[in-house]
């Protein structure tokens, strides 16, 4: 059976696109199937590489944080006092506050640090206190403002009476078995 030339272009054409089918369906398809895979997959490490990349970055700058912050903390309770006081004597002159109250409440030892807490009580205008604040907050020292209370001096006015617990740290005389495990057997 002889095919003529318009059956035998039909049956090349037909050929031609079986193959070329078959060849998409085994070659071509799982080629770019796995190629965005891996395009997906690198990606999400990109992404993840980042992520860490910002942990690492954040760690360090963590580090050089408590590093700053360490230093700055005083190796007995009577230099961290010294340097609270000088502190509060500084930000009551700046702020303009008046009628300075300070004394120590408690002191509490805990991981190999010890935390002073005082009572403060001055009086002032509205905005000395907010420079007080403000100053306060702003210290280079291990300082926390624990809790504040403001009442009015007088009905009328911007004069108040501000009462607040502050605490500050000092590294332990004595610090404990667990203190010194805690902190990886560094004083």
């Amino acid at each position: 059976m002889a095919l003529s030339t318009r059956e035998r272009s039909i049956t090349i054409v037909v050929l031609a696109a079986c193959a070329l089918y078959v060849l998409d369906q085994m070659v071509a398809e799982p080629y770019f199937a796995k190629r965005s895979a891996m395009i997906q997959t690198r990606d999400q490490r990109r992404i993840k590489l980042e992520a860490d990349k910002q942990i690492l970055a954040r760690e360090a700058s963590l580090r050089r944080t408590l590093r700053e912050l360490s230093a700055q903390i005083k190796p007995d309770t009577g230099a961290a006092e010294s340097q609270l006081l000088a502190l509060i004597s500084t930000c009551e002159q700046e702020s303009g506050l008046v009628d300075p109250s300070f004394q120590r409440t408690r002191s509490t030892d805990e991981h190999g640090y010890t935390n002073l807490t005082y009572h403060l009580s001055a009086t002032g205008g509205m905005a000395s206190l907010a420079v007080f604040l403000y100053r306060l907050e702003t210290a280079k020292i291990p300082l926390r403002v624990d809790d504040i209370q403001i009442s009015p001096r007088r009905d009328a006015g911007d004069e108040v009476i501000a009462q607040m617990n502050i605490s500050t740290l000092a590294r332990a005389e004595n610090p404990s078995e667990s203190a010194v495990a805690a902190n990886g057997g560094a004083k």
